[in-house]
């Protein structure tokens, strides 16, 4: 039984050293051994849990019981840490468990092998005792092999007390190389389930403290009972001129794309340059804003965020369903709730199936005032199709189902009202693929080109609509995402960008199509987030300014954040956005102290979202 753990244990490290990246790789004793320390507390866990179950599983029938338990949960412990390794470049992390209802996607044939490994491994021991006719070990026997792990599990966890210097400094380098933190696969997943509670934050902040956080942004008043309002939406008008004297109200298409980055696409420089020749063509009749990037993550915080310009607290699971009824006691101001007060009729389109994923009822918490779905839309616009990605549209057929909706003029008759459609595609999730009837990339290789390519060919679809439209010469398009590409193995294969960090954050697109003003081709937002999303429309459609909570700002306004800086917060983690790196307390030693005052504000903010005073509603809706 021993040998059968230390293999065990040696076939998980080989795994896990597959899939991480050593920046020393000159194969010299030094490079082995810092090789060897990276692996510490993996090799501790494993030599403890081994000893473990080596005392339990020569006892009595309980005593084995509980050995095949611990062994069945130290199994299922590492193939799905391997798992998120091998998919995600990161131990299973809450966000993964907030996207619980999108499983699916992740657990197919491919990433199955391991879990199903493992189960075989389970049955090993026992099948091999049984017929080679083995008792139980005597105590000596016991002994040699138990003493011997327990002094491993305690040499190797007290690694700190004599490493030397130089190669704690290079295992440091490799832990930032990986966006790891020193741990663990069961330590991970323990602090990943049972985090630290966010939910009340006393402590106060300094002048200085409270100063620095102006440099970013952010404007917290303790002394109020709505800490966050501020007055101003921007400062100053947008920097572009309008084409006529006279500028009508526009209507506003916003497609809140899932899950892309902006290398992903032609125009932001991807190598593939026939990925998406719509968007290049869309780009060029419209103003491309660089270095802008995602400022939370997943779709529920992503969309909340944007619409709402905060950190929220709610994700998926947990969150958004199965509590969305409870939520509706918490006041937010949003951008569908302004627009309905300037005369828009707002509407968005979800490619959900109603009750399958709950975005539907949080867009409706958001104000909107129409909210359509796939059962909705099927019916009227694709002649009762079922949806063509399970519980969810293709890309192809909601946009021909937005095509349908602008022929039947969603403004009502004469189209007097001008209208704000936002909508949701499923098709570019991580690890979907393309259907067989969809447009493939070259020769579908790889699934993250086959979903964008065939996004732009929906997007296509729409935009030759569109410019031979009514709709043409008064309709601002936004192109844009939820978040960032999930950093997935087929995603990360087709980057071709030595800087590029494998996180969950990234540049996205924000293109910005308007017929009545003259925009420049490009436009630098200067390291700015999608939490100025919702200001940046409203400075830009030229809505009157007004007491708000937002804790974004316009990428056009003259009060952007001093520091240039942008700030991404998917927790635990909080990101620091340079130009130059993506830092965060895995990987930085240049703003652990911003990083450090940054999480206490963020857990101010989630604070005041659970006590409902982010917003006072004048409304009373």
């Amino acid at each position: 039984m021993a040998i059968y753990m230390v293999g065990l244990s040696l076939l998980f490290l080989a795994g896990f050293t597959h899939e991480f990246t050593f920046t020393d790789q000159d194969y010299s004793l030094f490079s082995a051994l810092t090789g060897l320390l990276f692996f510490d507390r993996f090799i501790a866990e494993y030599a403890f849990i081994s000893a473990v179950i080596l005392l339990l599983i020569n006892g009595k029938i309980f005593s084995r019981l509980i050995a095949y338990v611990l062994l069945a949960l130290f199994l299922l412990i590492n193939a799905v840490q391997l798992i998120s390794i091998t998919q995600g470049g990161e131990f299973l992390s809450k966000l993964a468990i907030d996207n619980i209802n999108h499983i699916s996607i992740l657990l197919h044939a491919q990433s199955l092998i391991i879990p199903a490994a493992a189960l075989t491994a389970l049955l090993l021991p026992e099948a091999v005792i049984h017929f080679a006719g083995l008792g139980p070990a005597s105590g000596k026997s016991l002994l040699r092999a138990v003493i011997p792990l327990i002094l491993t599990a305690l040499f190797f966890s007290q690694s700190h007390l004599w490493i030397p210097e130089a190669m704690d400094e290079a295992r440091q380098n490799t832990f930032i190389a990986n966006n790891i933190r020193h741990t663990s696969p069961t330590l991970a997943l323990y602090k990943t389930l049972l985090p630290d509670n966010p939910e009340f934050f006393s402590e106060k902040l300094s002048r200085r403290e409270l100063d620095r956080l102006k440099q970013f942004g952010f404007i917290l008043d303790a002394e109020k009972p709505y800490p966050l309002i501020k007055y101003g939406i921007y400062q100053g008008e947008i920097p572009f001129e309008q084409k006529s004297s006279t500028l009508t109200t526009p209507n506003i298409i916003v497609f809140f794309s899932e899950g892309i980055s902006a290398r992903s696409l032609s125009v932001y420089g991807s190598k593939y340059q026939g990925i998406t020749p719509n968007l290049k063509d869309f780009a060029a009749h419209s103003m491309v804003v660089d270095n802008y990037f995602n400022h939370t993550a997943a779709t529920y915080r992503g969309l909340h965020g944007q619409l709402c310009s905060l950190y929220p607290m709610f994700g998926g699971n947990g969150g958004w369903y199965p509590n969305y009824k409870t939520l509706n006691t918490i006041h937010y101001l949003s951008l569908p709730k302004i627009l309905n007060q300037e005369g828009y009729q707002t509407i968005f389109l979800d490619s959900h199936r109603k009750d399958a994923a709950y975005v539907d009822d949080m867009m409706r918490k958001f104000d909107f005032e129409k909210v359509l779905t796939a059962e909705e839309l099927s019916k009227d616009f694709l002649a009762g199709a079922e949806p063509g990605q399970g519980d969810a549209l293709s890309d192809t057929q909601l946009y021909q189902s937005l095509i349908g909706l602008l022929k039947a003029e969603p403004t009502g008759k004469g189209g007097r009202k001008p209208f704000f459609i936002g909508l949701y595609n499923y098709g570019t999730h991580s690890w979907v693929n393309s259907t067989d009837d969809e447009a493939h990339f070259a020769d579908g290789w790889n699934p993250s080109l086959n979903t964008i390519h065939n996004l732009d060919a929906a997007f296509g679809m729409f935009w030759s609509y569109f410019q031979n439209s009514p709709y043409a010469e008064n309709t601002i398009i936004i192109f844009t995402t939820d978040h960032c590409h999930y950093p997935t193995q087929p995603f990360v294969a087709q980057i071709d960008d030595p800087n590029y960090q494998r996180i969950f954050v990234d540049r996205i697109p924000f293109i910005l199509h308007d017929p009545q003003r003259e925009l420049p081709a490009h436009f630098d937002a200067e390291n700015s987030t999608s939490l100025d999303f919702t200001p940046t429309l409203l400075h830009y459609l030229g809505v009157k300014n007004q007491p708000n909570p937002f804790l974004g700002h316009s990428i056009f306004s003259q009060n952007k954040r001093s520091a240039h800086l942008g700030v991404t917060v998917i927790e635990p983690d909080i990101f620091i956005i340079d130009g130059k790196k993506i830092h965060n307390e895995k990987n930085s030693k240049q703003y652990r102290q911003d990083l450090q005052l940054l999480k206490k504000f963020i857990k101010i903010s989630h604070a005041l979202e659970l006590s409902d005073t982010l917003w006072q509603d004048q409304s009373g809706s």
